[in-house]
């Protein structure tokens, strides 16, 4: 995360130089100085104190911090695990279509069934009339 000087604070957020060193001595905002004695802050530390900044800057601010490799990981394991649980998916899904065509190729059997005793009952009663009364 980069650091930001106190010109840079007053131009993007608009505040005076005298509202950042009152944050500063009273502990609402933290700031460190670098090496040529400059107040330098973390772009979270101030957007925590301010808010988001109010003047477009040139550059986006990247709030979010960089991955850490046990980070990076986690993020690689969950990826092979989603693309597993992916292939799971598409397998049952596969599954239940052959047992759906199953189940319709049965219901056919059945109904072809059923019209056949139908049909030959059919037959039945009418020999049986002729026999009677033929």
């Amino acid at each position: 995360m980069g650091k930001i000087s106190i010109k840079e604070v007053q131009e993007q957020w608009g505040c005076s130089r005298p509202t950042v060193m009152d944050a500063i001595k009273k502990n609402k905002l933290q700031g460190s100085k670098n090496e040529k004695g400059s107040w330098e802050f973390d772009v979270a530390d101030v957007v925590r104190w301010r808010g988001e900044p109010k003047s477009k800057t040139k550059e986006p601010i990247n709030l979010a911090p960089a991955p850490s490799p046990a980070q990076d990981e986690l993020i690689a394991t969950l990826k092979a695990q989603v693309a597993q649980l992916e292939g799971q998916v598409s397998t049952k899904d596969e599954q239940i279509s052959r047992l759906q065509d199953s189940m319709r190729d049965q219901t056919k059997m059945l109904e072809h069934h059923a019209e056949r005793e139908k049909t030959s009952a059919e037959q039945a009663n009418k020999s049986l009339f002729k026999r009677l009364f033929g």
